[in-house]
């Protein structure tokens, strides 16, 4: 019988839902939930409890091995969401000498250590999303993952929690740039930051890690810190695509996981506040960073070549073993030479509401302002290795995607 596959947005929900029960109790009370979201909250908490045999089992199994466990230092690739964090950190990740946090370890990261059992593992995928509902990018079991996910199931302290509580989205992005925050919040985050990548280490035989995290753009000195000899790779895009795209995704996720009510105009708020919010505190922090550990792509130069823009980032960062990944960048990029990307409608208060908003991204990042009322920009570049048919899309869209 063919087991019926989970939309992406509903195992990104059971995902939140095995928080553990304490984490999920301290959310509640501190953001509070309407009652209209009243079977979503206690289904929440039914499935966090049903969770809690198998967290105390892989604690009592595992708790020494990762205590003992050292990771390398990783390298983190940052950007805000929808700026083609997830094409470089696939793409990059064909390297065969870098491990990666897998899927399986995000959806299931406190007993993710029992999914590694073959039976385990068929369960998962056999449930697993094929592809993710807000851009059709493809999941697998085992590839690479974000882990800010991870980490929202084991602390209250992260940005995730947003696609829950929409309504406080300004007192959770603290957690993307720790400012105001308490440090002893830091340093659960830290702890369990911490824990995550070691269980990815292990899992990964030792590799070191490439790790994909946007919500890290606004904390890399302290992640510099809590993993002295980590380096960073910052992706970014024009501010109207990634607005536009990240709309998107902010509009599914809510709807699949938000326990407040809420309406597209506090969606889109929310959206440009975490654009603005992040890029500029990754542009405050960029400055300061020390030479050779930090590399900058423009999602567009990528996507126009993207070979270029990776034999320049090794170089950057002093990568090793270049010329021996190129044949599996070039495979990898030969399969996605089919993908195609969403078409978004765009009006133009939107246009001026990006405007308004990230005035800072546009000057940092050398990216043109346009008008509301131009609605006719040139098409963006394209690659021979990325070459997608043309498709009718939005004027910004044209310009930006």
């Amino acid at each position: 019988m063919k087991v019926p596959r989970m939309r992406a947005t509903v195992a990104f929900m059971l995902a939140f839902s095995i928080s553990s029960f304490l984490t999920r109790v301290r959310l509640h009370w501190r953001y509070g939930w309407d009652w209209s979201k009243f079977p979503r909250v206690l289904l929440l908490f039914v499935l966090a409890l049903l969770t809690v045999p198998l967290r105390m089992t892989e604690r009592l199994v595992n708790s020494r091995t990762l205590q003992r466990s050292r990771i390398w230092p990783p390298i983190f690739i940052v950007g805000h969401w929808r700026s083609g964090t997830t094409l470089l950190h696939t793409l990059i990740s064909q390297d065969p000498q870098f491990g990666y946090v897998p899927s399986y370890q995000v959806f299931a990261t406190k007993f993710s250590e029992l999914c590694e059992f073959e039976v385990a593992k068929g369960l998962i995928d056999a449930v697993m999303p094929v592809n993710r509902d807000f851009d059709k990018v493809e999941l697998k079991t085992e590839g690479p993952q974000e882990e800010e996910l991870a980490i929202a199931d084991r602390v209250p302290y992260s940005i995730f929690h947003c696609y829950c509580f929409p309504k406080n989205v300004k007192d959770l992005l603290r957690y993307v740039t720790l400012t105001d925050v308490p440090q002893f919040e830091i340093d659960r985050i830290r702890i369990a930051y911490a824990t995550v990548l070691r269980k990815a280490h292990i899992a990964m035989n030792g590799k070191q890690l490439l790790v994909k995290n946007p919500a890290n753009t606004g904390r890399m000195h302290h992640l510099m810190k809590w993993f002295p000899g980590c380096k960073f790779i910052h992706i970014y895009r024009s501010p109207y695509a990634t607005a536009r795209s990240y709309l998107n995704m902010n509009q599914i996720m809510c709807r699949a996981c938000s326990l407040q009510d809420c309406d597209d105009n506090l969606i889109w708020r929310n959206t440009l506040e975490s654009l603005a919010t992040v890029e500029s505190k990754y542009i405050q922090d960029r400055a300061t960073v020390p030479p050779g550990v930090l590399s900058e792509v423009k999602y567009e130069d990528l996507m126009e070549d993207p070979m270029r823009e990776l034999s320049r980032v090794y170089k950057e960062l002093n990568i090793p073993e270049y010329e021996s990944a190129v044949p599996r960048f070039q495979e990898f990029l030969k399969t996605q030479t089919e993908y195609q990307p969403n078409v978004f409608k765009w009006k133009r208060e939107l246009v001026a509401d990006v405007n308004e908003t990230c005035k800072t991204l546009f000057e940092a990042f050398g990216y043109e302002m346009l008008s509301p009322s131009d609605m006719d920009p040139p098409k963006p570049p394209t690659s021979d290795s990325l070459k997608k048919p043309e498709q009718e899309q939005s004027p910004v869209e044209k310009k930006t995607d």
